[in-house]
């Protein structure tokens, strides 16, 4: 049994390598025919579909009961999977291509070689086949505003290496506790290579504005809290990693080195009290949602 959620549908979608993505997707309450002429909207793709497309979704509907904001199309990029909300593909689909690739240490301290590197692959089935069935076959009359990319964790680090590439059609990123840690921080070295490439070498002429980020991430994640089953060793190595992994830093220092270069239009960060890895997505979510469908929600024209 199933419960139903109006205007949404569920398709299957191959990508040039063979493998199988769910791909969810949900349309503004106020449309009676998703193919009609004149439908005006934003585009959310959202990482980690089978967890997150639901989430996504409620968020961008909740914020459409206000004038100001835009009407949007969500689409879940998941996995075809029933019984857990993460795949481990996302190991590889989500991680950017590195030569020098270090595995993560897990709180034992123990390296734990996982696939990686299919980031750049997966943008492409998502910027090509996803985004070319959108608009052929769903929603053909549709005028697309902005093109918003959100993912969580590996799927932030996945967001931001977009960013960085520059080629995809994507001109909003959320990143919401990306994994900048991942194989010895290696996307803050694509960032500095992304800042001193000359802007008309870095794909940037295909967009008309300048790209905008958001990241977030909870203040538990770098400061993490004992769980009180706990015993007193892995409390003190799971603080010991997170530490290490330096959520909050890396975060902070990225947005001022991005804010402060003018490649990109507006860079905001923002800092959930009390939350950590997992809970921080939720508000994070319909927070950023509201933000970036209606410019004027948060924000003056003086912020950045």
């Amino acid at each position: 049994m199933f419960a139903y959620a109006p205007n949404t549908l569920q398709l299957e979608l191959k990508s040039s390598d063979g493998d199988t993505y769910q791909i969810q997707v949900a349309w503004p309450l106020t449309w009676d025919d998703p193919k009609a002429p004149g439908h005006s909207a934003s585009i959310i793709y959202v990482l980690d579909g089978n967890a997150l497309f639901f989430t996504t979704a409620e968020a961008s509907r909740r914020s459409a009961m206000l004038p100001t904001t835009d009407n949007a199309i969500v689409v879940g990029i998941g996995y075809p999977i029933a019984d857990k909300p993460y795949s481990p593909q996302r190991h590889y689909d989500y991680t950017p291509p590195c030569e020098n690739y270090i595995a993560p240490c897990g709180i034992d301290g123990q390296h734990q070689a996982l696939p990686h590197g299919g980031a750049t692959r997966f943008l492409e089935f998502l910027g090509d086949t996803v985004r070319t069935t959108l608009l052929a076959d769903i929603f053909p009359g549709l005028c697309v505003k902005k093109e918003i990319l959100i993912g969580h964790s590996l799927g932030g680090l996945c967001t931001i290496h977009a960013l960085f590439q520059n080629t995809t059609p994507f001109d909003t990123f959320i990143a919401l506790s990306p994994s900048l840690w991942w194989s010895e921080e290696f996307i803050l070295g694509e960032a500095e290579r992304f800042l001193t490439r000359p802007p008309d070498e870095d794909g940037s002429g295909s967009h008309t504005t300048l790209p905008a980020l958001i990241m977030i991430y909870g203040s538990l994640e770098q400061d993490r809290r004992c769980h009180p089953t706990w015993s007193e060793d892995k409390c003190q190595r799971v603080k010991a990693l997170s530490t290490a992994r330096k959520m909050k830093d890396n975060a902070d220092a990225l947005a001022y080195r991005l804010r402060e270069s003018g490649r990109l239009r507006k860079v905001r960060v923002k800092e959930y009290q009390d939350e950590d890895h997992g809970s921080v997505v939720g508000g994070g979510i319909s927070w950023a949602v509201g933000a970036v469908l209606d410019d004027g929600r948060f924000f003056s024209d003086k912020d950045n």
